[in-house]
């Protein structure tokens, strides 16, 4: 705190109140003791709020840590959840993936394959009376050339 002037409180007690004095008054060993006690209080009040300040900052801090655990602990619980339902849907899809490739591999079932031996067969003896056919008419041909 500034250093008390006395010339000047001598003057503005002159100017204020009419009161004379002079700088070796007690009045003002009074005002400076009152200066001095105040000064002292003022530190005191500033120590114990710096004090506080410190002590506020520290749960600041220990509320930012905590709240920080806080968080990665959610951060970890929804990621081990997603990647939980992502391992089911991928479980999901090979399962539909095994099934048709085993769909696709596995043979024929009885009836489409005696449908599919009948069909072969039927158009096996076709060919086969196309053959006889075209043999008899290169036969006939033949012979009416003269060749047998």
């Amino acid at each position: 705190m500034a250093h008390l002037d006395r010339k000047q409180l001598v003057g503005e007690m002159a100017a204020r109140y009419g009161i004379r004095m002079d700088e070796s008054d007690p009045t003002l060993a009074i005002v400076g003791l009152n200066q001095i006690v105040l000064e002292r209080s003022v530190e005191d009040v500033c120590g114990q709020l710096r004090e506080r300040v410190m002590e506020f900052e520290a749960s600041a801090q220990k509320l930012e840590t905590r709240a920080g655990q806080v968080f990665a602990c959610g951060v970890k619980d929804t990621a081990t959840e997603i990647r939980r339902e992502l391992n089911g849907e991928i479980h999901a899809a090979a399962l539909r993936y095994r099934e048709l490739l085993q769909r696709a591999n596995e043979p024929c079932r009885p009836a489409e394959l005696l449908r599919w031996a009948a069909l072969g067969i039927v158009f096996g003896l076709i060919l086969f009376l196309c053959g006889v056919w075209v043999g008899r008419l290169t036969a006939l041909g033949w012979s009416q050339a003269g060749f047998w």
